[in-house]
């Protein structure tokens, strides 16, 4: 994505920002049409970033074969509408709280929540909501009921509960803005009620850890496959570290301390289905994880001699940043395992192999927990259970005076 002061031309697959008439415009190529599309907002910093999320919607629908021709998808929701905002700015509108409309709302209020959001967030929640209100029947907040029915009627419980969440929150804070005077969905979400699934020791958290036969298997089975030989470091060290993927992916030489491995970033999906790196992991700012002969030995066979401290330990082998997650699953992984007569299970459960692996091991649940970033209440609520290494002791009673 380029901003108006990048001029030149866009790479294929990319949007512009441009002004054009004192107003913001997207410009882009798609199958050999050129396409303009104005946003009717002028330049301000506020609209530059509703400008690069509605052209990084557009971005992620060029890399999918989904772009919208008549751009009607693209367009701001009051547009759409036929009910044009005279706003100057998305944050603020000039016209009466009755006329604002539940898109356009949704639109200003992910714009005030961008700077404080992760790129994940953007993708799940802020266009995942915005995909659905443009299915609504009515854009009219007076019609909050109508909306209420819709959802539970085109989505499950829990669907429903969440769009009904966040519609909430978005009007909470139009209020607090004075865009609106009332919060129609308030407490519209806890009126639809979930029907929690009885949880099983074989359902805690979908944790089907490989058994250490089925772990050889498969690191023999990628270190002999033509095509899939270079992922075999990546998932030994899956197995042996019990990290997330994201983190994995996300490694540097840098992060390497020779006795121990520092993990301190991820690579996460942006909004346009983009895998970006980012600052942090998912429950902490950073974490150390003690490295064993095995996998010191591991990492200082993969190294190259002219290695750069901020090169990955773990490129994409087929060009690109960043090696591509669903690419690997469904294509390598899944492969692999089906070669080796295992079950499919996600590569998330390397990491649930790990932290079983040590508890039936005995190591204290304060070390695995320090090592994988969880709470020991996370460990002894959700692994414990799943161990059936344990037998209830024999007590031989002993015989009455």
């Amino acid at each position: 994505m380029q901003s108006a002061n990048q001029p030149r031309k866009a790479s294929a697959g990319s949007v512009q920002i441009k002004v054009s008439n004192q107003r913001l415009q997207l410009v882009f190529s798609y199958l050999g049409r050129r396409y303009y599309l104005s946003l009717g907002l002028p330049d301000s910093k506020a609209n530059r970033k509703a400008a690069e999320m509605r052209a990084a919607q557009i971005e992620r629908d060029i890399a999918y074969g989904e772009v919208d021709p008549t751009l009607a998808k693209y367009k701001p929701q009051s547009a759409t509408t036929g009910k044009l905002s005279q706003s100057k700015d998305p944050l603020k509108d000039s016209s009466t709280p009755s006329q604002s409309l539940i898109g356009d709302l949704w639109d200003r209020y992910t714009v005030y929540r961008l700077p404080n959001v992760t790129p994940g967030t953007v993708r799940t929640v802020h266009n995942h909501v915005r995909r659905h209100i443009a299915k609504f029947p009515t854009q009219k907040l007076e019609d909050a009921e109508l909306i209420h029915l819709y959802l539970t009627g085109h989505l499950t419980a829990y669907g429903a509960k969440r769009i009904m969440v966040q519609l909430s929150a978005c009007c909470k804070w139009a209020v607090k803005a004075r865009l609106i005077e009332s919060n129609p969905f308030q407490g519209m979400a806890s009126e639809i009620k979930i029907k929690t699934k009885k949880r099983t020791e074989d359902d805690e958290m979908d944790i089907r850890p490989f058994t250490p036969q089925e772990q050889s298997k498969i690191i023999r089975a990628f270190s002999k496959s033509t095509y899939y030989k270079v992922y075999t470091p990546l998932v030994q060290l899956l197995f042996a570290t019990g990290c997330r993927p994201g983190e994995a992916i996300a490694l540097e030489w840098r992060h390497w301390l020779g006795n121990e491995i520092l993990f301190e970033q991820a690579v996460v999906m942006d909004g346009s289905y983009r895998p970006v790196m980012k600052d942090g992991l998912k429950t902490q700012e950073k974490r150390r994880f003690p490295c064993n002969l095995n996998l010191q030995a591991l990492l200082k066979s993969i190294k190259p001699e002219n290695a750069s401290p901020t090169d990955l330990i773990f490129p994409a082998p087929r060009g690109g940043q960043y090696i591509n997650w669903y690419h690997f699953c469904f294509g390598a992984w899944k492969k692999i395992l089906s070669q080796c007569g295992i079950e499919y299970r996600k590569p998330y459960q390397t990491r649930h192999t790990f932290i079983t692996q040590c508890i039936e091991a005995g190591i204290p649940t304060k070390h695995v927990a320090k090592w994988v970033g969880n709470s020991e209440w996370i460990i002894s609520q959700h692994y414990l259970g799943i161990i059936n290494q344990v037998e209830v002791p024999v007590m031989v009673p002993t015989a009455s005076h």
